[in-house]
């Protein structure tokens, strides 16, 4: 029994060197993880995907990839690890950020379908792979990037984007400009307070922006460069943009409707002036709500 036991571990490690040689030989980074002792067995390749050796890495544990590992990246790992255990889900699979030796973060896809249990159903080892898909989650981002810019540049209202601390701007898109004339130069900055008619009516705005953290339709008194004041809907919120935390506004000219009701208001006011001077009565009665909305003084 006993040297059944050990050809059977015998032909367990040489399947297991074979497959480790195989994905070695396709550049895939490999893990063997002991769940009981904290254990980890990785390959050269695995190291090298975060770029260290594996003797820059030792002592190697669990803890070396609850190390790298982006935080957020974790907690969605834990969540699959403990659906994988339970049986929810066939396969344990996981898209990752890992800190770089060189500070930035790269991407891996985790994968494992192997998982040995003990006698009364607990985990006890669990076997997979590292996939190096950097390059295809920043191809990834830059089309996604090249996709949002090209709705925000061709908006029909504008868009701007300031520097939080400073209220720089750092972006108008192609409406902004033909709005507002502004052009984005960091040799001659521009700040938001710059568009204000009236600069006291910044501080309200930005006290209901930091409590609400995001405003929609805002009522404002704004100025182009040239001093014309214009009527407009800001909405505003928090973002971030050249990695620096930044505001997003949205500007919605309304000043030809404001500029219809004050025509309107003025022609209401005219002509109550005329009724109140003429010596005939004058009324007005709404039939849908049954009552007379005016009568002249006469």
């Amino acid at each position: 029994m006993r040297k059944w036991n050990q050809m059977k571990k015998s032909v367990n490690k040489r399947e297991y060197d074979l497959r480790s040689l195989a994905l070695d030989t396709v550049n895939v980074g490999t893990w063997d993880w002991n769940i009981q002792s904290g254990s980890l067995i990785i390959n050269a390749r695995w190291a090298q995907i975060v770029g260290y050796t594996l003797e820059e890495l030792q002592p190697i544990s669990i803890q070396t990839w609850l190390n790298l590992t982006h935080p957020d990246d974790l907690a969605r790992s834990n969540d699959a690890l403990q659906r994988f255990f339970n049986g929810d889900i066939d396969h344990y699979e996981l898209d990752a950020r890992m800190r770089h030796k060189n500070g930035e973060w790269v991407w891996v896809l985790d994968l494992s379908n192997t998982l040995e249990c003990d006698e009364l159903g607990k985990p006890v080892r669990m076997i997979g792979v590292h996939f190096d898909i950097t390059n295809q989650k920043r191809d990834e981002h830059d089309r996604l990037n090249a996709q949002y810019h090209d709705l925000i540049e061709k908006a029909p209202f504008a868009i701007f984007i300031s520097r939080r601390n400073d209220s720089i701007l750092k972006y108008a898109n192609e409406r902004a400009n033909q709005q507002f004339g502004v052009t984005v130069d960091s040799a001659n900055p521009l700040r938001t307070v710059d568009f204000y008619a009236d600069p006291s009516t910044r501080d309200a705005f930005m006290s209901r922006l930091n409590q609400h953290g995001i405003i929609h339709d805002y009522e404002l008194k704004l100025k182009l460069l040239d001093g014309t004041p214009i009527w407009a809907l800001v909405s505003a919120s928090f973002t971030t943009f050249d990695d620096e935390p930044s505001v997003l506004i949205m500007i919605n000219d309304i000043s030809q409707h404001k500029k219809a009701e004050a025509d309107l208001s003025r022609e209401k006011e005219k002509y109550r002036l005329l009724a109140d001077t003429m010596a005939d009565v004058i009324w007005v009665y709404n039939l849908d709500e049954n009552r007379f909305t005016y009568i002249s003084p006469s």
